[in-house]
């Protein structure tokens, strides 16, 4: 559409100017254009008074002149369109262009005029138009600024950001001061830790000369003490019970071979002698009383009687087994035979018999044979082929893979050669509005300079006089004040509707009030002090008349009573860490969580915990531990924007919302999570960002979930100055986000010497400020490559889903891949823009800046930034116990230039470890540097030994309870 546009423009209409389609919003943004388009067609015929500069002044002469006629034309033209078009908005002028191109095509088709269309108009939508003309003109004014108002505020602006420098450098002249005292400290600690050290060593060698006079007395052998006689005892016990266990195997072996059938022997004789024993135990019994040599002989008898029968029964014994084995031997030959001779008969059986069906047999086994040997042969031909014909399908997929990864590789190079390219180019662009902005700021100084040397040329032809000094003095404070010096006339009285430029008399008039009343308090220009007759000296200082002005002041400008700072618990840890996108900030943290739990809070996913807190309490199932209600201070301050949108918005009267806050009633008090998630739900319903008051409050609530004696870290907030300000102000109680007034410079004759005076700074309420620096072009690799490994991995590589382990409520937040490539050029931008004032902030008022280059390994990152931590930790731990000795405040500054590192423990290592390790002090680096081309660091190896991994995970252990962590 934009070709046939461009076409009907330049050969048809053969306008002035050619137009392009790809600059076509810049060349109509001024309406010249359109009105050379409506006068071609006869339809504008004051085209002559447009304008075809591109000044507001330009813009809106041409838009009111031109819309009559689009509005004759039936054009739906009004102030938004009108202002997209100014503002160069895409498609805007196209939209324009083809309602122009529709209508003027039936205008030409019917053979109307200008006039034949005014004629056939009605009276009374003329009248509306002309009504509409009116509000249109009027509402236009107030929107477009006027060339001059836009000089004012650029003047403003340069003059303050003049102000501020001024303010900067007495701030630096301060720190460099507080360096040099830090710097005798410091000397006079190493030489107290140096003598620390000779007299320790002395210690040392007395300790060794008193263990080397030291008579050592010889130790008993092992084997004679008690424990080694015990258990010589209990071996010697064991090697007796073993010896016995073998003797008694040994001996019912050999009688189980001297007797092999004692057993049965023994029964016999115990049934044969039984009754004989118990009918010869009286008579043993009895023979006790007789004589020994009858006992004698009644024994022998009795023994000889007993081995009598052992040795008929033994015989009788070896008879029966003889005529037994005899009788088997008969058997067994007998059976033999029979075997035999069934044998033979079978034997012969076989040989006689021959049959044509062993024949018929014996041909189909052959048969058999063969067919079996083709179809081997056949298997393993089909088996080669099917084998070659995967290796030919093997090797074209790896030449297709191989032409995959190729193209895959040119594809990935050629999309990071684009980014690069539109990386620069914003970076031209950048430059460009730089460069145009200096020139801007130089033009109007120099047009300044120019009008006050002809405002004094003009004076002198004049008059043929010089000026008179009250008259430069004047001149020169107000080209300092950024005003213009042609006035357009005196004003005496500011009348009930004043114009701007009444407004900018009364502003210089005030200016000259103010410098004719410094001079007179400070007795310059007309109040000098006259040189001739006596010298008088100045007046000495009156207390009493410095304690009366003192008090008069503070009747009139009472000042705010201070606010008590929040309470909050203690914490080992406070730090932030910034950085680009894919500078490495989420995992490294990540990793440190794991590592040590210590807490890590993400701004996304603690509205996204907000967010599902609401949705909970919506569906009633908000869990009742964390149902505390927030302060209506703290509401009213989070939602005092959305209410005056809401009742700007709400259509219906007091007695339809009465239903509605009925209902609200009724309904269960929310937890602080669901209401900060409710004001969060408005404003991203509405279409706005997240306010940054809002943002801070549920960060601040975190904040206050987490446990004492733990640490916390915040990952990539705050984002920009303003939230540093409201950081600093939520956790600390100091308002600094307000600009402090500038003292009077009106000199005070009088002084109060008993004036209280002004309490000092509060310390930061951060630790550390950790940048992990990386260039713009690491930054577009990473990228790159994160969406290379993206696509290879497959289709479920696009989104992601992320979850915070270690919360109350697992919170999954979807992160589109692709809409972070989308956006990478504008969060650089982005970040470059916010970065120098932060910077200012955290090195020069807070003074806990420190920068890491990140373009290092993923474990070289991590043990440096862990590094970093446990300074950062140590060196709060020492102003706490400082504050507990003293009972004062710790020292404003809390840099860490000066920490010890954890490579060694001991106290006496110098900050040279730092510079070793890529590590350089916010303080020292120099804020001219482009951000975008980011020097790299040193990569020097970072050695650490067992021990000081131990001392550094056991301190970091310290800084956290439990498994939390917030990440995004």
């Amino acid at each position: 559409m934009s070709d046939i546009l461009c076409r009907w423009l330049n050969v048809e209409l053969r306008l002035s100017k050619t137009v392009d389609p790809r600059s076509i919003s810049k060349d109509f943004a001024n309406g010249y254009l359109i009105g050379e388009v409506l006068h071609k067609y006869q339809l504008q015929g004051d085209f002559d008074l447009f304008l075809k500069s591109n000044t507001a002044n330009s813009k809106l002469n041409n838009f009111t002149l031109m819309e009559p006629t689009l509005q004759l034309l039936g054009v739906s033209f009004d102030l938004s369109m009108a202002q997209a078009v100014m503002r160069e908005q895409h498609g805007a002028a196209t939209r324009l262009l083809y309602q122009l191109f529709i209508l003027l095509q039936k205008k030409r088709k019917a053979g109307l005029t200008g006039t034949a269309m005014e004629a056939m108009q009605p009276a009374a939508t003329a009248c509306l138009h002309r009504v509409e003309n009116d509000i249109y003109s009027e509402r236009l004014r107030t929107v477009v600024k006027r060339e001059a108002d836009l000089k004012l505020q650029k003047i403003a602006l340069k003059y303050e950001m003049k102000g501020r420098e001024i303010y900067d450098k007495s701030v630096m002249a301060h720190f460099v001061e507080e360096q040099k005292r830090q710097k005798v400290q410091e000397e006079m600690r190493l030489q107290d830790i140096e003598k620390h050290r000779h007299v320790r060593r002395k210690q040392h060698e007395m300790m060794t000369r008193i263990q080397t006079a030291i008579i050592q007395i010889p130790k008993p052998p092992p084997n004679r003490t008690l424990k080694a006689l015990e258990k010589q005892q209990q071996n010697r016990k064991q090697q007796e019970a073993q010896k016995v266990h073998m003797e008694i195997a040994q001996f019912e072996k050999n009688r189980k071979k001297l007797s092999p059938a004692g057993a049965f022997g023994t029964s016999s004789l115990s049934a044969q002698q039984m009754s004989s024993f118990h009918s010869e135990a009286p008579r043993s019994h009895g023979s006790q009383l007789q004589r020994p040599e009858e006992l004698a002989q009644a024994n022998s008898e009795y023994i000889q009687k007993i081995r009598q029968r052992l040795e008929e029964d033994a015989a009788a014994r070896q008879q029966r087994e003889k005529r037994r084995r005899r009788v088997l031997v008969e058997q067994l030959k007998a059976h033999e035979a029979q075997e035999e001779a069934l044998r033979e008969e079978q034997l012969v059986e076989r040989l006689t018999r021959q049959s044509q069906l062993e024949r018929r047999l014996a041909v189909q086994l052959m048969q058999l044979r063969q067919q079996k040997d083709v179809l081997r042969q056949n298997r393993v031909f089909r088996e080669r082929q099917y084998q070659e014909q995967r290796l030919r399908d093997f090797q074209e997929a790896l030449e297709r893979e191989a032409a995959l990864a190729r193209q895959a590789s040119l594809d990935h190079a050629e999309e990071t050669r684009k980014e690069i390219e539109v990386h620069d180019r914003i970076a031209t662009e950048r430059a460009q509005a730089r460069y145009k902005k200096h020139s801007d700021s130089c033009r109007e100084i120099l047009e300044q300079i120019v009008d006050l040397a002809t405002k004094a040329g003009e004076y002198r032809l004049l008059t043929g006089n010089l000026i008179p000094g009250k008259l430069m003095r004047e001149w020169k404070e107000l080209m300092f004040c950024g005003k213009l010096l042609y006035d357009s006339g005196s004003l005496e009285e500011l009348p009930a509707d004043p114009t701007p430029e009444q407004f900018i008399e009364v502003e210089k008039q005030e200016i000259l009030n103010n410098q004719d009343y410094d001079e007179y308090m400070s007795m310059t220009g007309e109040w000098t002090w006259p040189e001739e007759g006596e010298t008088k000296p100045p007046p000495s200082n009156n207390n009493i008349l410095g304690h009366v002005v003192l008090r008069l002041q503070t009747i009139v400008n009472p000042p705010k009573p201070d606010t008590l700072p929040p309470s909050f618990p203690r914490f080992t840890l406070k730090a932030c860490v910034l950085g680009k996108l894919f500078s490495g900030k989420t995992t490294c943290l990540t990793r440190i969580y794991k590592a040590h739990h210590i807490h890590i809070l993400s701004a996304n996913v603690l509205i996204q915990e907000a967010l599902a807190a609401h949705q909970l309490g919506k569906l009633g199932r908000e869990s009742p531990e964390s149902c505390e209600t927030l302060p209506a201070k703290d509401i009213d301050q989070v939602e005092t924007d959305t209410e005056m949108e809401e009742e700007s918005s709400q259509d219906s009267g007091p007695l339809a919302q009465e239903p509605q806050q009925q209902g609200a009633k009724k309904k269960p008090k929310l937890s602080v999570r669901a209401q900060h998630g409710a004001a969060v739900e408005k404003f991203l319903r509405k279409g706005k960002s997240v306010p940054d008051e809002l943002l801070v409050d549920i960060v601040v609530e975190a904040i206050r979930a987490i446990p004492a004696d733990s640490g916390w870290i915040l990952d990539g907030f705050p984002v920009d100055l303003t939230q540093a300000k409201l950081l600093e102000k939520a956790l600390g109680g100091s308002d600094t986000g307000k600009e402090k007034k500038r003292r009077n410079k009106r000199s005070n004759l009088s002084v109060d010497s008993n004036a209280p005076k002004e309490a000092p700074p509060p310390s930061p309420v951060l630790d550390l400020a950790l940048l992990l620096d990386v260039s713009d072009d690491h930054v577009l690799d990473r990228a790159a490559k994160q969406a290379y490994e993206e696509e290879s991995s497959g289709p479920a590589g696009a989104g992601e889903e992320c979850c915070a382990p270690g919360r109350e409520h697992n919170v999954v937040i979807a992160r589109d891949k692709s809409l972070e490539k989308r956006q990478i050029q504008h969060r650089i931008t982005a970040f470059q823009d916010t970065w120098p004032k932060l910077e200012k902030w955290f090195s020069g008022k807070q003074n806990i800046l420190m920068r890491l280059n990140a373009e290092m390994s993923e474990d070289m990152l991590f043990r440096k930034v862990e590094s970093i931590l446990y300074q950062a930790m140590m060196q709060s731990e020492k102003g706490e116990e400082v504050v507990l000795d003293s009972g004062k405040a710790p020292a404003v500054s809390t840099a860490l230039v000066q920490v010890t590192p954890v490579a060694v423990p001991a106290p006496t290592e110098s900050t040279s470890t730092l510079t070793q390790e890529g590590l350089t002090p916010a303080v020292k680096c120099s804020s001219s540097k482009s951000n975008s081309r980011s020097p790299k660091g040193s990569q020097s190896n970072v050695e650490k030994n067992t021990s000081e991994g131990k001392d550094v995970h056991r301190k970091l252990s310290k800084s956290g309870s439990g498994p939390l962590l917030i990440s995004a």
